[in-house]
């Protein structure tokens, strides 16, 4: 009698053991998907338009002319020329990419190309910036993505370079914006 008591009472345990991991693995499959299709909306629903990188053939972009470097870039961009505070003759463009790009700008910098040496950096490639020889690299750090390409400026002085942020890595834009470094020149 023992023995049957005590093997119905096994054999429950059994049964809500399997429950309770059966409920767990469900629970945890349900959050799992739930992170990614929320990460997947993130992406689908951002405010640069993927379909853009997609449609975009390189042989369409426009020209941006500066007193000191010009580039082409999509037609969908909307490039302002800025003026640092405090550097006259010194100048900046916002790339006008979109709204989820954080940081997004060309320009000439004091810092000597030399000394620039990103501790973040994830991937680095050597470039080639109207001419000089310069690196690529992609930074990581906690909420963003940096893809960085700099130079040395012109005549070799300061630093030249484009500057992405974003949320998350874009496997898209990042050729685009690969395209537009190619097309750089300084005047």
């Amino acid at each position: 009698m023992y023995c049957q008591t005590f093997n119905a009472r096994l054999g429950l345990l059994t049964i809500a053991a399997f429950i309770f991991t059966f409920g767990i693995t469900f629970f945890f499959l349900t959050m799992t998907s739930n992170v990614l299709s929320y990460a997947y909306t993130l992406v689908s629903n951002s405010t640069i338009k993927r379909e853009k990188y997609l449609s975009s053939s390189y042989h369409n972009l426009v020209r941006f002319e500066s007193n000191v470097l010009s580039f082409k870039y999509p037609p969908y961009w909307n490039p302002q020329q800025m003026q640092i505070a405090g550097e006259s003759g010194s100048s900046m463009v916002f790339l006008g990419i979109g709204d989820e790009v954080g940081e997004q700008s060309v320009g000439f910098y004091p810092v000597e190309f030399t000394s620039i040496n990103p501790a973040d950096s994830i991937y680095e490639e050597e470039i080639t910036i109207s001419g000089n020889k310069g690196k690529k690299w992609i930074r990581l750090g906690e909420g963003f993505v940096a893809y960085d390409y700099f130079s040395p400026g012109i005549d070799g002085q300061g630093s030249f370079g484009l500057h992405v942020t974003l949320p998350l890595e874009d496997k898209i834009l990042e050729p685009l914006l690969d395209a537009v470094v190619a097309t750089i020149e300084f005047k």
